[in-house]
């Protein structure tokens, strides 16, 4: 009677549910192993420039996702794209990540934006620091002689570490505030 025709409507959306609930998940595994792989296309065909692995990125990403609005997958992205500006590497790397991060979050733009407007300023410090203006960075001149003098002593590292502590003392941290409230 009508008590088996309610069950079998109940089962068969039940499995309809299930089964877009499957689908749902195989997307996004499928999403996360394209990221990955992407990561690691970029890391090879850079002959690993960033000093990292793709298991390094991907902890990096679920961290600085944890503690921001930031999501994991939008941090794999931007650290693929900056995986492919080659003078960024080591402890800077996750510095810059995080920074661009920071600065997403203060100006409400999308993370890979901000990651390459990041990497290429820190490819060329001297030559690239004014497109950070337009982010509410800017040097005093102590600084970009400070720049210049360390790049022309070939200190790529020593000159990325003082614009990056300048972005620092504008946005440093603002992502990880606004991810410590209701909707992080």
């Amino acid at each position: 009677g009508l008590g088996w025709a309610a069950f079998g409507a109940l089962t068969t959306a039940g499995v309809f549910g299930l089964v877009s609930v499957v689908k749902g998940a195989i997307k996004e595994v499928a999403k996360m192993e394209e990221q990955q792989l992407r990561i690691q296309g970029v890391l090879k065909a850079t002959g690993y420039a960033a000093g990292l692995t793709g298991g390094d990125i991907n902890k990096m990403a679920r961290e600085i996702g944890a503690g921001t609005l930031a999501s994991v997958s939008d941090i794999n992205d931007a650290a693929a794209a900056l995986t492919s500006f080659k003078k960024v590497n080591g402890a800077n790397f996750e510095t810059t990540l995080r920074l661009a991060q920071d600065l997403s979050t203060v100006y409400k733009r999308d993370l890979t934006v901000s990651v390459r407007l990041l990497g290429k300023a820190l490819q060329d410090p001297i030559g690239k620091y004014q497109s950070l203006e337009r982010v509410g960075v800017s040097l005093t001149n102590q600084q970009i002689e400070n720049i210049r003098k360390l790049q022309k002593q070939g200190d790529l590292l020593g000159a990325q570490a003082v614009l990056l502590e300048e972005i620092r003392s504008k946005v440093g941290g603002v992502a990880e505030v606004a991810g410590s409230g209701m909707l992080g």
